[in-house]
């Protein structure tokens, strides 16, 4: 019966958010009712189990610190272990007073006193805990990713929270860009302020933007993370910028209840691809891809916040950190560094005590202010800053921990992005770094310029390829046409939104561009012009020979709405066209690899490499981050030795130095290039109509000493910008390594 009960104890563990049952919880109790009924317990025995917990069951005191209530003086909902700090604040009276009235009545008066000197600097913390308190229950590994943070003993920070906004003021730090991208969305930003977005997608803004405000929302008040995912979910579901999102895919018991019902009442009698209530049903699905957004967002704040919470307290125990008094978010956008470094810059004048986490080491280190403004402004182009965004937290003095993430939705995301001639140029730089005789190393670097040569002659035709199509689209197929596709527009389809128009033909002020004003009509209200004449303007532009990348992208897209819509139109698909040349440009990567491996090999540790799988292997280190398996120290003046500080955040599984070692199965970086092995696989990308978009030139391996192979990653050449774009190469981890992030497993 023991035995039984463990097991069901255990179940319960999984299905809950913390990891760790608290028989006190009604939702936990809830859980608990289906696992009993799972285990085929009759409704008695169910009902007198729960009635003798509800009699016997003491809450625990960190039950009770976890509850909250309605402070009467500012209206906001508040934590009981918050409250219990406000005994000495003139505007704290009241809650403090319910606080320890709510403890006092389950029993921890005693406890009550002892946090209450604690957080109001009487006397040093002491261990709170008691006999009553909970067994810890061993916990899934992707829980414990996102799993309660215990309540911060130092943290008395409150942000002021107005739906559709960003947390606290305006003007501070970087939130005025990140305001105007919720309000705006990711298309219409450029087209709204004149600036360009951050690198990414709608998708990664979403993701990167919420996530820090998520951090803020747990420092106001500590919560688990569906509830978290709720929060962001209200305060940001109507922006513009949660309209952008698709949907992620999650496990239909990872939404509410109110998500999963507003699908299926519209699905009603009939199928997904046939709903009773199309309308609602497309509704549905809309708000559904927003919330996995919010719960993806919400497992990357509640490890966020973990790390911050953990390193003050780190930091504090050793003399350098108080009580964090503020916490300030930051994006990936230009404003967004600017923002960073001016706090960095107000932390020395004042001599402040700046300090990143370097791991394994969880005690934060001081470093001195000016290299990190050099890893912030200058580490994304050379490539040892990957971060995406940074949390910042403040004591009582103004000394700042920093910390930063490279921010990604799930473990099978592209990890890295480059074009085929900037890998090119990392190339030389590998070669002119390694031991190679200077004579070879510039036999390769003419090896690299010769097939870049090929390569690029190659891609500048690309665009040509749309001149034909947009003489069809002018002559044969006709703006009414045409206007079908772009006021028809659906995400599901590639078609042109409006946006796309827009950007290519006005500057960033708004201002419509001289070279488009000939190809419209004399009588045009050029300061009001109809989408009818965009699209005409655009279309006899790139047939006349005259189109801009930007211009190219629209015909594209028309021209694969129309073959949508109109399939026997012929003369409109730009990616059959350009099929064949796309073909030769991805075979033409491995050719330039097999040239390089012939010239030669470059020592590491004693092992000699490949001139080719060398450079390919110092891209993957570089694209995956893998030098953070290498124990990095900080060098005083050298900004790149602070390379270690970004973790990998995806989706709430974090990955550091510690993970990668332990999922590829190696020491360090140079161990991975020893044991590295490039494949190649004849696997190319397609359209539905066979058009060759791409290839996965490479699967990467490395041979651990257990001698089983580990595929760590992969690289795909493929346009990143429509048909007609140049090549890129990304690069993303495999699925052993995606499956072991996860589950802590190695294959």
């Amino acid at each position: 019966m023991k035995n039984k009960w463990n097991k069901i104890l255990n179940e319960l563990s999984y299905r809950v958010s913390t990891g760790i049952p608290d028989l006190s919880n009604e939702q936990h109790l809830m859980k608990l009712w289906d696992i009993l009924k799972e285990h085929n317990w009759n409704l008695d025995a169910r009902v007198e189990l729960l009635k003798n917990l509800d009699e016997q069951d003491k809450p625990s005191v960190q039950s009770i610190l976890n509850r909250s209530f309605k402070n009467a003086q500012s209206g906001r909902m508040i934590k009981v272990s918050s409250a219990l700090g406000y005994k000495n604040k003139p505007t704290g009276q009241a809650a403090y007073g319910v606080a320890k009235g709510m403890m006092s009545d389950a029993g921890y008066g005693k406890e009550a006193e002892k946090i209450s000197k604690q957080k109001g600097g009487e006397e040093e913390p002491t261990d709170t805990s008691t006999d009553t308190e909970e067994p810890k229950v061993e916990k899934n590994q992707n829980q414990e990713r996102w799993d309660e943070v215990k309540e911060s003993e130092q943290s008395n920070v409150e942000f002021k929270i107005e739906k559709n906004s960003v947390i606290g003021d305006i003007d501070s730090g970087d939130n005025k860009v990140k305001q105007d991208m919720l309000t705006h969305g990711f298309g219409g930003y450029q087209k709204a302020t004149g600036k360009k977005p951050a690198k990414g997608s709608a998708g990664s803004a979403f993701q990167e933007i919420v996530s820090g405000q998520g951090v803020k929302m747990l420092f106001n008040e500590n919560k688990t993370s569906e509830e978290l995912a709720e929060d962001i979910y209200q305060q940001f579901g109507e922006t513009e910028l949660a309209n952008e999102q698709s949907e992620t895919s999650l496990p239909k018991s990872a939404y509410p209840d109110h998500i999963n019902d507003a699908v299926s009442k519209a699905i009603g009698n009939g199928t997904q691809k046939k709903p009773e209530f199309p309308d609602d049903y497309k509704k549905a699905m809309k708000e559904k891809a927003k919330y996995s957004k919010c719960i993806i967002a919400a497992r990357s704040a509640k490890v966020k916040h973990k790390n911050a919470v953990d390193a003050a307290e780190k930091a504090k125990e050793a003399g350098n950190y108080g009580t964090t008094e503020r916490v300030k978010d930051f994006y990936g956008a230009d404003d967004s560094m600017k923002a960073m470094t001016d706090e960095l810059d107000k932390a020395k004048a004042n001599g402040k005590k700046v300090q990143v986490v370097i791991p394994p080491s969880e005690t934060p280190i001081l470093v001195d202010p000016d290299d990190l403004k050099d890893f912030i402004q200058d580490g994304p182009n050379d490539g040892y800053n990957a971060s995406d965004t940074a949390i910042f937290t403040f004591d009582e003095e103004g000394n700042v921990i920093c910390h930063f993430d490279s921010d990604k939705i799930d473990v099978n995301n592209i990890q890295d992005n480059s074009t085929i001639i900037k890998e090119g140029k990392a190339y030389k730089e590998h070669i002119d770094k390694s031991d190679l005789p200077e004579e070879t190393k510039k036999e390769c670097a003419k090896i690299v310029d010769d097939y870049n040569n090929q390569i690029t002659e190659i891609e500048d035709n690309y665009t040509k390829q749309a001149i034909p199509i947009a003489d069809v689209l002018v002559k044969e197929v006709g703006i009414d046409k045409l206007m079908e596709v772009v006021d028809d527009y659906d995400d599901t389809l590639n078609r042109p939104k409006t946006g796309n128009i827009d950007s290519a033909m006005f500057s960033k002020k708004g201002e419509l561009r001289d070279d488009y004003k000939k190809y419209l009509p004399k009588d045009a209200d050029l300061d009001n012009l109809t989408t009818a004449q965009k699209v005409e303007a655009i279309t006899k532009k790139v047939a006349a020979g005259e189109g801009t990348k930007s211009d190219v992208k629209v015909v594209e897209k028309l021209g694969l709405g129309i073959q949508n819509k109109y399939p026997e139109q012929e003369g409109v698909d730009v990616k059959k066209n350009i099929s064949e040349m796309r073909k030769k440009v991805v075979n033409l990567q491995r050719k330039r690899i097999d040239e390089l491996n012939k010239k030669g090999s470059v020592e590491v540790d004693g092992t000699p490499i490949p001139v080719g799988d060398f450079v390919e292997s110092q891209e993957t280190i570089r694209g995956l981050s893998l030098y953070l398996m290498d124990e990095i120290q900080y060098e005083e003046g050298n900004p790149k030795s602070l390379k270690g500080i970004v973790k990998k955040n995806m989706g709430g599984v974090e990955v550091t130095g510690k993970e990668l070692r332990h999922c590829i199965g190696v020491k360090n970086s140079k161990d991975y290039q020893k044991r590295f092995e490039a494949v190649e696989r004849e696997k190319l990308m397609t359209d539905r109509k066979g058009n060759i978009t791409g290839k996965e030139v490479f699967a990467y391996f490395v041979n651990p000493e257990t001698g089983k192979k580990i595929e760590v990653g992969s690289s795909v050449y493929r346009s990143k910008v429509g048909s007609t774009g140049k090549s890129s190469k990304t690069k993303s981890f495999g699925p052993d390594m995606q499956k072991c992030f996860k589950t802590g497993k190695k294959q």
